[in-house]
């Protein structure tokens, strides 16, 4: 898993501080514009926009995710939980 510090900003869910993303998978590339990630306190999906600003996807767009995305988001929220030690987020 490959860390990538980006400017600090909160996320538009729940405020939260955030600096930095992970890849979850392999693959050790920087998020680029239209990439999704999950705010570590509200578990919330994020996109990454222009400059890497996040912000909340679309309805359309979630809508759009194909069952692996749907199936990768769920379980990076089940590790998030897990490791947080809650069962319902925020």
């Amino acid at each position: 898993m490959s860390v990538h510090l980006h400017k600090a900003q909160r996320c538009p869910h729940c405020g939260h501080r955030l600096n930095a993303s992970s890849n979850a998978a392999s693959d050790p590339a920087a998020p680029v514009e239209g990439d999704y990630t999950l705010c570590v306190r509200c578990h919330e999906v994020l996109v990454f926009g222009p400059e890497l600003q996040l912000r909340v996807p679309k309805l359309v767009e979630l809508e759009r995710l194909d069952p692996e995305t749907l199936k990768d988001i769920a379980t990076a929220r089940a590790v998030l939980r897990s490791v947080r030690g809650d069962a319902d987020g925020c």
